[in-house]
């Protein structure tokens, strides 16, 4: 039988409208408790203001959720499919003449439209936001953005130059690496011993210099000295500083080719950008394929039992894939394995195993 259009709309909405509405709660989830976690580990510094911790919470969300988008897509689809089943339209549209194929296809051209969206529109909004927050961080609460640590790794540079031997831990980066926040600066002296340590809670590149703001210098032998601003010359050019201290999350999807075709040019490691951006290729199909899943376990009839299980096995079914595509990820981003590879493999896997189990359930 021909899927009719009405009925296409109108499934199509729903799926929709229950993907929304779980993103929407993750939304909310994600900035509560970020907010709270912000607010307990920056209270008590210099410079702390409430609702400026609000606005960062708020404008680093949308990158924190990108992360949780394909698994608000399984559960709203999960939802979507069940209230279906339990409302028996299934068994509407089974004995109107449709097959499970048609009644999954509106579902699946919203999950597809869906993840082109999340990836050309919501992605470069994302990582606006993400800048523009470690921005007014820097600007506004300065004195607060130590310990303030967003990716869970500090960054390291280290350099011999013009204003001696210096050693530089940071602790997040925006604006593709070109601002910095929880800098500190570890000075050695013409025989390689501590000299002097600087602390500041931003850093920003002008010219060949990194300008450290209220930075607070501590030496042995003397008190602490308070500076509005502290300079250390570099020799890094911006290519190399984006590819030492970027954080893929701030790049803009439509910058990334740009940045891969610099750090080509420049001989400079470029598996990172090419696995952020593969990914990010295939996230329609990630998008996809937890609409499938969903569908696998969601189909049957209501009342022939077990809809709780088959459930629950979806759910576990999407977590995996989640662990599965954050392996491959790192495995790209390190260069052992090809990003084209460690981005398509898992999404490929999971739309092929559903469509396999959907073959045997429909087909037989």
């Amino acid at each position: 039988m021909h899927l009719g259009r009405t009925f296409a709309v109108y499934f199509a909405w729903k799926v929709a409208k229950s993907i929304l509405a779980c993103f929407g709660i993750l939304l909310v989830l994600i900035v509560f408790l970020d907010y709270v976690e912000l607010f307990y580990r920056t209270f008590t510094r210099d410079g702390f203001n409430a609702w400026y911790v609000f606005l960062f919470a708020l404008f680093r969300m949308p990158t924190t959720a990108e992360v949780a988008l394909p698994l608000a897509t399984l559960f709203g689809s999960l939802a979507a499919f069940t209230m279906a089943n339990r409302r028996l339209e299934l068994v509407i549209a089974r004995a109107a003449g449709l097959s499970a194929w048609q009644f999954l296809l509106p579902g699946a051209v919203v999950g597809l439209l869906f993840g082109v969206i999340a990836t050309t529109v919501y992605n470069p909004l994302a990582s606006y936001m993400l800048n523009r927050s470690i921005s007014v961080w820097a600007t506004t609460m300065d004195g607060a953005a130590q310990g303030l640590r967003r990716t869970g790794q500090l960054f390291w540079a280290r350099q011999d130059g013009r204003d001696g031997e210096w050693i530089m831990a940071v602790e997040d980066t925006g604006d593709e690496g070109l601002t910095l926040l929880g800098v500190t600066v570890f000075r050695l002296d013409e025989a390689g011993r501590f000299a002097e340590r600087v602390g500041a809670g931003s850093a920003t590149l002008v010219g060949e210099e990194w300008v450290l703001r209220n930075a607070r210098i501590t030496a042995a032998g003397r008190p602490v000295q308070e500076v509005e601003e502290y300079r250390i010359h570099t020799y890094l050019k911006p290519d190399q500083i984006r590819e030492a201290f970027a954080v893929t999350d701030s790049i803009s999807f439509w910058s990334l080719p740009r940045l891969i075709r610099i750090a080509d040019q420049a001989s400079l490691p470029s598996e990172r950008f090419r696995m952020r951006y593969q990914a990010l290729l295939a996230r329609p199909l990630v998008l996809l394929s937890m609409v499938l899943l969903a569908g696998v376990v969601c189909l049957r009839f209501a009342r022939m039992g077990g809809t709780g299980k088959l459930i629950l096995a979806g759910i576990v079914a999407g977590f995996v894939l989640y662990v599965i595509n954050e392996i491959t990820s790192d495995l790209g981003s390190s260069g052992v394995v090809s990003a084209v590879v460690a981005a398509w493999l898992p999404a490929l896997l999971a739309t092929l195993t559903a469509v396999a189990l959907l073959l045997r359930q429909e087909d037989g």
